[in-house]
């Protein structure tokens, strides 16, 4: 009988450590989904301010970017404290990003959808191949130039827009080209009344199929031609690299003659 209830006491003694154990364990299994909880980063929805510079502030990850010294959350929040002497030098302003403007029109050769690709890798694709690709449009894209531009004292990024709603009046000074589609409802509501007057301020560009006949605007008003073909993609990095030195001499002109007026 000692033997057996012995045995019986064992037996009952294991249980309840075995059930001090399973208790022991799912509360440390607890503890630790706590703690996991407590250091993952906040999942709320991002406001409209960081999902409209997303892409902007990638570009800090880039290792090729990360010396350019202008304003690294883009034009409508904070100027960046680290200024480049590179910017200072070819009469930027500290941290003013150059501004280009392309059509709206999903019949336009050049738009939010294709001008990335054209103008930062020197290659085109049609906007309607373009739209399939990506359906979502940006509400601005940024653009580096150093592909085709090498020189310091150029700027080395880019902001891209098809609206100039957002614009505000310190704004227009970054305003630096433009691509025409050609109809004068495209400069409503822009700064300069004239289409003249706006291509004696902005550097104006028109691409067109070189197939097709230029619009007589594009003529009439004296912007660069920029002539793509539809089958030929071999050319459009010779093509992209005439878009960009020819902005940099127009933007090097104005700024010597800015310069000089206020001189005088």
């Amino acid at each position: 009988m000692k033997q057996i209830h012995f045995a019986l006491t064992i037996h009952s003694e294991f249980n309840v450590c075995n059930q001090d154990f399973k208790s022991r364990v799912f509360q440390l299994i607890d503890e630790l989904k706590r703690g996991d909880k407590q250091r993952r980063p906040s999942q709320r929805p991002r406001g409209p301010d960081y999902q409209r510079d997303k892409a902007w502030m990638e570009r800090r990850k880039d290792p090729n970017t990360s010396d350019l010294g202008i304003d690294e959350t883009g034009s409508n929040m904070k100027k960046s404290h680290h200024s480049s002497s590179r910017l200072h030098k070819s009469g930027q302003l500290q941290g003013a990003m150059p501004i280009l403007v392309v059509p709206n029109g999903r019949s336009a050769t050049l738009n939010m959808f294709n001008v990335k690709q054209f103008l930062q890798d020197g290659l085109y694709t049609e906007v309607q191949e373009a739209m399939r690709l990506k359906p979502h449009k940006e509400q601005k894209i940024f653009v580096k130039s150093a592909k085709f531009v090498n020189d310091p004292n150029f700027p080395p990024m880019f902001e891209v827009v098809d609206s100039i709603k957002g614009l505000r009046d310190k704004d227009w000074a970054r305003v630096a080209g433009v691509v025409v589609q050609g109809p004068e409802w495209q400069f409503k509501g822009w700064r300069w009344k004239d289409p003249a007057a706006i291509m004696n301020n902005v550097t104006g560009f028109h691409l067109c199929y070189d197939n097709v006949d230029k619009h007589p605007n594009a003529i009439a008003w004296q912007v660069q031609i920029l002539e793509v073909s539809r089958e030929n993609r071999h050319k459009d990095l010779a093509l992209a690299k005439s878009f960009w030195l020819h902005l940099a001499d127009r933007m090097g002109r104005k700024l010597a003659a800015d310069g000089k007026r206020k001189r005088e």
